[in-house]
């Protein structure tokens, strides 16, 4: 890791080093560029302050209702041939509750390069659609798995810091291929 991080910053400073030599006399550079970067600086030091009992509310409701949905899965996904307990991350376990129902693999969804099913969020919306329960309490508990995993927790771990969330800014990464 020490050399990947190493590596990283050399090319950083190389790049820096070529930028500079472009935008050192430019007049955007001194009026805009360089005040800004302070201003972000300090927006990235001060964080956004958060409620973090609001967050904390948020991660047991949400947890619990995840939680909820994995025990109904679990009802669902019990069978006699699955030697470990189920995984409602694991395809293989999804495939074989769905084949349990009594659903066609076969015939609905494709195979993996390595010949497994395919069961994806496509699927267990067309079948929950068509009245599924357990592909429909799946769904449910991805998207609580989502939200938990992308938002809350994280959220809930900044605010165990010092209450407030602190982003990156990247000021360059804004521009599109044209520099708008």
């Amino acid at each position: 890791r020490k050399d990947l991080l190493i590596q990283y910053h050399k090319d950083d400073i190389i790049n820096v080093d070529r930028l500079r030599t472009l935008l050192v006399d430019s007049e955007w550079f001194t009026e805009v560029e360089m005040p800004l970067t302070r201003f972000l600086f300090e927006m990235e030091l001060y964080g956004c302050p958060l409620d973090s009992a609001r967050i904390s509310d948020l991660y047991d409701v949400f947890k619990r209702t995840q939680q909820t949905s994995l025990d109904e899965l679990g009802k669902l996904g019990k069978s006699p041939k699955l030697e470990e307990a189920y995984n409602p991350n694991s395809s293989a376990h999804n495939a074989h509750t769905l084949v349990q129902i009594g659903h066609k693999l076969e015939e609905i969804c494709e195979k993996t390069a390595k010949g497994a099913y395919s069961i994806d969020k496509s699927l267990l919306k067309q079948l929950a659609w068509h009245g599924d329960s357990f592909s429909k309490i799946l769904l449910e508990y991805k998207k609580y798995s989502k939200i938990l995993s992308t938002y809350i927790e994280p959220f809930k771990e900044g605010c165990e810091r010092d209450g407030r969330l602190h982003g990156s800014i990247n000021q360059a990464g804004s521009e599109d291929a044209y520099g708008d």
